[in-house]
């Protein structure tokens, strides 16, 4: 930078090279060559391309950020942080229960506490969103998380027998899909039997129960019997 030997054209030639992986353009080459005297103007114009859009979004398909994702009991991410730490740089999510996300200005959330968004593609349940849509991939079909139900009615849950036995079982039982002692497992559109904050979909098929889910063959523990405490009032 303070080499007077090196043109100004060819320090910021340099720096094209260097930041943006190309040669300059005619414009740019000769507005930045005028910024960048001897001195403290190449520091302004190095400072310029360090910190320009074009070099992050370069840097971040060449050396890929690494991400940190803290979930909550869904699976959802919910705080992102990169590989500084820091919690100025955290990254916040908030969604409503069936994953429609809770932006800044939305019940108190402001951009400097983190809700600004960010790269990563992992949402509800850590599904991927699709940046066009909206929509959620869960495998077997796609979930509107603004409307709370699957795009699409499905009828396969995914076992094998199903491959050979999925006419002749839909032709004789039309409600197969369904647990009949569970009525929200009718609704071939619902999403975790229309109770998300207990139930998740993996692959879009059937939904799972998250935490506390008792080993097969085996019963929950009773809960403690706490002694009774007698008190007696001093008169």
């Amino acid at each position: 930078m303070n080499d007077s030997s090196i043109s100004d054209t060819q320090f910021v030639t340099n720096l094209y090279e260097a930041f943006l992986q190309r040669g300059p353009d005619a414009g740019g080459l000769g507005w930045w060559s005028g910024q960048a005297t001897v001195g403290t103007g190449r520091q302004n114009v190095l400072g310029a391309f360090a910190g320009c859009t074009a070099f992050r979004d370069l840097s971040g398909t060449l050396y890929r950020e690494a991400n940190w994702l803290v979930s909550d009991h869904l699976g959802t991410p919910r705080m992102i942080a990169n590989k500084s730490g820091s919690l100025a740089s955290m990254k916040r999510h908030d969604y409503l229960p069936f994953g429609e996300e809770l932006v800044s200005g939305t019940g108190g959330r402001t951009i400097p506490q983190g809700y600004n968004g960010d790269s990563v593609r992992q949402k509800f349940t850590s599904k991927e969103r699709d940046i066009e849509t909206g929509l959620d991939y869960f495998l077997a079909r796609y979930y509107s998380s603004t409307q709370g139900r699957f795009t699409s009615p499905d009828e396969f849950t995914g076992g094998p027998d199903e491959l050979y036995y999925f006419v002749d079982d839909a032709s004789a039982n039309p409600t197969f899909y369904a647990d009949l002692r569970n009525p929200q497992s009718l609704n071939k559109y619902q999403y975790s039997y229309n109770n998300p904050l207990r139930y998740i979909d993996p692959e879009g098929h059937d939904p799972d129960e998250t935490l506390y889910q008792e080993p097969q063959g085996q019963t929950a523990k009773p809960a403690p019997v706490l002694p009774y405490v007698f008190s007696r009032r001093i008169r």
